[in-house]
Protein backbone atom coordinates (compact mmCIF):
# COMPACT_ATOMS: atom_id res chain seq x y z
CA UNK A 1 0.00 0.00 0.00
CA UNK A 2 1.23 3.40 -0.66
CA UNK A 3 2.03 5.76 1.58
CA UNK A 4 -0.66 9.09 1.38
CA UNK A 5 0.11 13.21 1.26
CA UNK A 6 -1.18 13.38 4.66
CA UNK A 7 1.56 10.63 6.50
CA UNK A 8 4.16 11.85 3.52
CA UNK A 9 3.97 15.39 5.15
CA UNK A 10 3.71 14.34 8.42
CA UNK A 11 7.08 12.51 8.46
CA UNK A 12 8.97 14.44 5.90
CA UNK A 13 9.77 17.74 5.04
CA UNK A 14 10.74 18.00 0.99
CA UNK A 15 12.82 21.36 -0.64
CA UNK A 16 11.41 21.91 -4.15
CA UNK A 17 14.27 23.92 -4.69
CA UNK A 18 17.27 21.75 -4.04
CA UNK A 19 15.02 18.15 -3.93
CA UNK A 20 16.22 16.97 -0.64
CA UNK A 21 13.78 15.08 1.56
CA UNK A 22 14.71 15.70 5.70
CA UNK A 23 12.67 13.94 8.32
CA UNK A 24 10.41 15.68 10.67
CA UNK A 25 10.48 12.76 13.54
CA UNK A 26 13.31 11.09 15.06
CA UNK A 27 13.78 7.47 13.89
CA UNK A 28 15.71 4.18 14.92
CA UNK A 29 19.12 5.19 12.52
CA UNK A 30 17.78 9.58 11.86
CA UNK A 31 17.46 12.31 13.86
CA UNK A 32 15.12 14.61 12.86
CA UNK A 33 16.49 17.55 10.60
CA UNK A 34 18.79 14.58 9.05
CA UNK A 35 18.93 14.40 5.35
CA UNK A 36 16.53 11.30 4.00
CA UNK A 37 17.40 8.10 2.14
CA UNK A 38 19.94 6.22 0.28
CA UNK A 39 21.29 5.37 -2.86
CA UNK A 40 20.28 2.19 -4.15
CA UNK A 41 22.64 0.16 -6.85
CA UNK A 42 20.96 1.78 -9.67
CA UNK A 43 21.90 5.67 -8.26
CA UNK A 44 18.59 6.55 -7.29
CA UNK A 45 17.97 7.77 -3.69
CA UNK A 46 15.37 5.72 -1.81
CA UNK A 47 13.30 6.72 1.01
CA UNK A 48 11.52 4.32 3.69
CA UNK A 49 8.63 5.28 5.49
CA UNK A 50 6.64 2.48 7.67
CA UNK A 51 9.20 -0.24 6.48
CA UNK A 52 8.21 0.30 2.86
CA UNK A 53 10.99 1.82 -0.09
CA UNK A 54 9.72 4.56 -2.21
CA UNK A 55 11.47 6.31 -4.74
CA UNK A 56 11.90 9.86 -3.91
CA UNK A 57 11.63 11.40 -6.81
CA UNK A 58 7.89 10.20 -6.91
CA UNK A 59 7.55 11.09 -3.44
CA UNK A 60 8.79 14.33 -4.42
CA UNK A 61 5.57 15.06 -7.10
CA UNK A 62 3.29 13.56 -4.36
CA UNK A 63 4.22 16.06 -1.89
CA UNK A 64 4.30 18.75 -4.35
CA UNK A 65 0.66 17.88 -6.31
CA UNK A 66 -1.00 15.36 -3.17
CA UNK A 67 -1.60 12.57 -5.86
CA UNK A 68 0.94 9.48 -7.13
CA UNK A 69 2.16 10.40 -10.75
CA UNK A 70 0.50 7.84 -13.11
CA UNK A 71 3.61 6.85 -14.95
CA UNK A 72 7.00 6.82 -14.77
CA UNK A 73 8.94 10.32 -13.00
CA UNK A 74 11.53 11.35 -15.52
CA UNK A 75 14.93 13.28 -14.26
CA UNK A 76 14.82 16.47 -17.17
CA UNK A 77 18.66 16.47 -16.74
CA UNK A 78 19.49 12.71 -16.41
CA UNK A 79 20.56 13.48 -13.15
CA UNK A 80 19.48 10.84 -11.12
CA UNK A 81 19.70 12.20 -7.70
CA UNK A 82 18.20 15.62 -8.86
CA UNK A 83 15.11 15.36 -7.28
CA UNK A 84 13.82 19.18 -7.25
CA UNK A 85 10.64 19.46 -8.68
CA UNK A 86 11.70 21.74 -12.13
CA UNK A 87 13.88 18.55 -13.04
CA UNK A 88 10.73 15.74 -12.84
CA UNK A 89 7.94 15.07 -15.12
CA UNK A 90 5.22 12.38 -15.72
CA UNK A 91 5.90 10.66 -18.43
CA UNK A 92 4.93 7.60 -20.04
CA UNK A 93 7.65 4.70 -20.47
CA UNK A 94 8.36 5.74 -23.74
CA UNK A 95 8.73 8.96 -22.93
CA UNK A 96 11.25 8.11 -20.19
CA UNK A 97 13.18 6.03 -22.84
CA UNK A 98 13.97 8.62 -24.87
CA UNK A 99 14.97 11.15 -22.51
CA UNK A 100 18.34 9.57 -22.97
CA UNK A 101 21.28 11.10 -24.11
CA UNK A 102 23.87 8.23 -24.72
CA UNK A 103 23.53 6.82 -28.23
CA UNK A 104 23.28 3.30 -29.37
CA UNK A 105 26.11 1.29 -28.76
CA UNK A 106 26.97 0.58 -32.38
CA UNK A 107 26.22 4.35 -33.10
CA UNK A 108 30.46 4.86 -34.40
CA UNK A 109 29.28 8.93 -34.44
CA UNK A 110 28.51 8.65 -30.52
CA UNK A 111 25.59 11.24 -31.70
CA UNK A 112 22.03 9.58 -30.82
CA UNK A 113 19.48 9.05 -33.64
CA UNK A 114 22.51 9.60 -36.51
CA UNK A 115 24.44 6.88 -38.61
CA UNK A 116 26.85 7.37 -41.47
CA UNK A 117 25.10 5.55 -44.23
CA UNK A 118 26.68 6.17 -47.99
CA UNK A 119 28.39 9.05 -47.06
CA UNK A 120 26.02 10.97 -45.84
CA UNK A 121 24.37 10.78 -42.44
CA UNK A 122 21.04 9.39 -41.67
CA UNK A 123 18.34 10.20 -39.12
CA UNK A 124 16.12 7.77 -37.54
CA UNK A 125 13.36 7.49 -34.44
CA UNK A 126 11.38 4.72 -32.96
CA UNK A 127 8.37 4.89 -32.77
CA UNK A 128 5.77 3.29 -30.78
CA UNK A 129 8.49 0.56 -31.68
CA UNK A 130 8.92 0.76 -34.85
CA UNK A 131 12.06 2.50 -36.44
CA UNK A 132 10.70 5.78 -38.73
CA UNK A 133 13.56 7.45 -41.60
CA UNK A 134 13.66 11.34 -40.77
CA UNK A 135 16.24 11.36 -44.11
CA UNK A 136 19.74 11.54 -45.05
CA UNK A 137 21.58 14.82 -44.47
CA UNK A 138 25.22 16.74 -45.57
CA UNK A 139 26.27 16.60 -42.12
CA UNK A 140 26.16 14.78 -38.84
CA UNK A 141 24.38 18.08 -37.64
CA UNK A 142 22.06 18.28 -39.76
CA UNK A 143 20.65 15.27 -39.30
CA UNK A 144 20.92 15.48 -35.31
CA UNK A 145 18.76 18.68 -35.73
CA UNK A 146 16.09 16.41 -37.48
CA UNK A 147 16.54 14.05 -34.51
CA UNK A 148 16.19 16.36 -32.06
CA UNK A 149 12.85 18.25 -33.77
CA UNK A 150 11.66 14.84 -34.03
CA UNK A 151 12.30 13.81 -30.75
CA UNK A 152 10.70 16.94 -29.66
CA UNK A 153 7.59 16.31 -31.57
CA UNK A 154 7.07 12.29 -30.80
CA UNK A 155 7.93 11.89 -27.86
CA UNK A 156 8.09 15.51 -25.78
CA UNK A 157 11.71 15.50 -25.25
CA UNK A 158 15.24 16.58 -26.87
CA UNK A 159 18.95 15.23 -25.97
CA UNK A 160 20.43 17.80 -23.29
Amino acid sequence: MNITHDRLVQVLHYNLESGVFTWKINRPRARAGSVAGHVNKRGYLKITVDGQEYAASRLAVLYVTKKWPRNEVDHRNEDKLDNSYRNLRDVTHAQNEHNQSKPQSNNKLNIQGVCASQGRYMAQIKVGGVVKYLGRFDTPEEASQKYQRSKLIYHGTVSL
